[in-house]
C-alpha cells in the first residue's frame, strides 16, 4: 500500500476501536511511518466548526486540517482564524456546523 500523502510503501493497521497506524515495515521494532500525516478521513478535512471562547460562548471559528485517533478517541487538528499554527482539540471540544 502507498501512503496517500508521500506515496512511500507503507503498511496500514486498524482495529475495531477506530485507531489507524501506518508502519514503514512489519515486525520488530514496529517503527511508525512519520514522514507525513496521512488520514483516512479526507471528507473531514476542511470541515468547519466552533470552539468555546474565554467567555464560554461557541464563538471561535475553526477549520479541520488533520484527524487522528488516540486511545480510541478522535481528535482534530484545527486552524483557528488566520495566521495561527494549528492546534489539536478533542472531538468533544468542537461544535461542528451542520
Amino acid at each position: 500500500m502507498k501512503c496517500p500523502s508521500c506515496f512511500k510503501d507503507v503498511h496500514r493497521f486498524s482495529c475495531n476501536c477506530g485507531c489507524i497506524v501506518w508502519f514503514d515495515e512489519l515486525g520488530q521494532p514496529w517503527w511508525k511511518h512519520h514522514d507525513c500525516r496521512p488520514t483516512d478521513q479526507p471528507e473531514e478535512l476542511g470541515r468547519r466548526g466552533r470552539i468555546r471562547a474565554l467567555d464560554g460562548t461557541w464563538s471561535v471559528e475553526v477549520e479541520v486540517v488533520d484527524v487522528d485517533v488516540v486511545a480510541g478517541r478522535k481528535r482534530y487538528q484545527v486552524k483557528i482564524g488566520s495566521g495561527r499554527h494549528p492546534v489539536w482539540k478533542r472531538e468533544a471540544d468542537i461544535h461542528f456546523d451542520g
